[in-house]
């Protein structure tokens, strides 16, 4: 199985160099790691090393909390933050709240010893998941201590299947702790004998939280969501298809709608724009405040405000549910709006959680999203309703980050 891994990591090696060839993102992976050694050479000896690792803009995001709070309480650590994915290293890599962003480098025995040489870290934490064979070995046999923080098992994960389940559960077994978000994630480690758990809410709870306070304002949102607004957050294609048509409907002739894209690419803004109409506007256009008040359809052509933009909808439309999956759903929900996505969600917990609430609907087609909008627009009750039952939830969830940091000062004092 080990050679079948190592086989596996360089044929997806050799499928990002022939994509790079075109593909941007492909390019910026493999440029991002030449000489990563050199990058690392400067980190003080003298210094006590945290590592957090994530493997995107999604799980920086969820595990932010957890970083400045232990910035907070360890204020004179190095902090080093290595990402996967050029989606969260590009946009966080001058991210303050760190001494040190990179990339992870490609997972073989060799780059895990000298990465862990070079960074000599008294504790590593991971964010939810990406399970690197070398690198989880590696830091186990230092006998580092070694978080997995805001975990999620399924059944269908190679850790629990009967032939190669033996070779992937070696790597749980590295971890000084994890702390997963459900009970049935820590039912499925004590299937493999895996005991050093802690059920834990998930940490983008207090992040969301911690959005929701900060202050924020934006003239262009205000003028335009006067009045009753959708707001469509990381939508995709056919997201917009179907909101589109949805939108079509009489008895949402008053509602507003934002769409918030996921790619940004200038064809694609522009492609919407036209298919939406003269009714629609883009917000790089600082349109007068007269203009935004008869628009019906704002696209939102910038990066870095979807968390906050929540805060100006009655309702939130997620989008990615017809892809991958769905993009954060505790983004709206922290403002007591309801929400509504497509069918891929199985892998997000708190989708579920909003499901059982009623605070979440999930659809297949315009169809049943115009069903739904013409619900919930025309119901105010149950609007109110549902931001009462989202209000409960958040902070029921809060504190995840808070259980954490004392796990982790408990061992950092005893090492001490």
């Amino acid at each position: 199985m080990y050679y079948l891994y190592r086989l596996g990591i360089g044929l997806y090696v050799l499928a990002i160099r022939l994509a790079s060839l075109w593909q941007p993102k492909a390019r910026l992976w493999l440029q991002g790691r030449k000489n990563w050694r050199l990058q690392l050479e400067n980190i003080p000896k003298d210094k006590e090393v945290c590592w957090f690792h994530t493997a995107s803009l999604g799980e920086f995001e969820q595990g932010r909390p957890l970083i400045e709070a232990y910035r907070k309480k360890y204020p004179k650590h190095y902090l080093l933050l290595s990402f996967f994915s050029p989606s969260g290293y590009e946009p966080r890599k001058n991210y303050a709240g760190v001494d040190q962003v990179v990339y992870l480098p490609i997972d073989s025995r060799k780059n895990a010893r000298d990465f862990l040489t070079l960074v000599h870290p008294q504790r590593v934490v991971f964010i939810k998941y990406e399970y690197w064979y070398h690198f989880f070995m590696e830091i186990g046999q230092l006998r580092l201590p070694f978080y997995l923080v805001s975990a999620v098992f399924r059944n269908s994960q190679l850790f629990f299947k009967p032939v190669v389940g033996p070779f992937w559960r070696k790597l749980l077994q590295q971890p000084s702790h994890l702390f997963v978000q459900d009970e049935t994630s820590a039912i499925l480690l004590d299937t493999i004998g895996v005991s050093n758990y802690t059920v834990n809410s998930d940490t983008r709870f207090d992040r969301v939280a911690a959005i929701r306070e900060l202050p924020f304002t934006d003239n262009i949102l205000a003028a335009f969501c006067a009045g009753q607004t959708v707001i469509a957050g990381s939508s995709w294609p056919k997201d917009e298809i179907i909101l589109q048509k949805a939108f079509d409907h009489p008895a949402l002739t008053d509602w507003k709608l934002v769409l918030v894209p996921h790619d940004l690419d200038e064809s694609q803004i522009h492609k919407l724009q036209s298919s939406l109409g003269a009714k629609c506007i883009r917000y790089s256009e600082k349109s007068s405040v007269d203009k935004l008040k008869q628009a019906r359809f704002l696209i939102i052509d910038t990066i870095g405000i979807l968390s906050k933009i929540y805060r100006y909808g009655q309702i939130a439309y997620i989008g990615g549910g017809f892809g991958k999956g769905i993009h954060n759903t505790l983004e709206p929900a922290v403002y007591g709006i309801a929400v509504i996505f497509g069918p891929n969600h199985a892998k997000f917990l708190e989708a579920a959680d909003l499901l059982r609430l009623g605070a979440a609907f999930e659809i297949d087609k315009a169809d049943n999203l115009q069903k739904v909008l013409v619900e919930l627009t025309g119901n105010p009750t149950l609007r109110n309703n549902i931001s009462h039952k989202l209000k409960l939830y958040i902070e029921e969830k809060e504190g995840a980050t808070s259980r954490v940091m004392q796990h982790i000062a408990g061992d950092t004092d005893v090492s001490n």
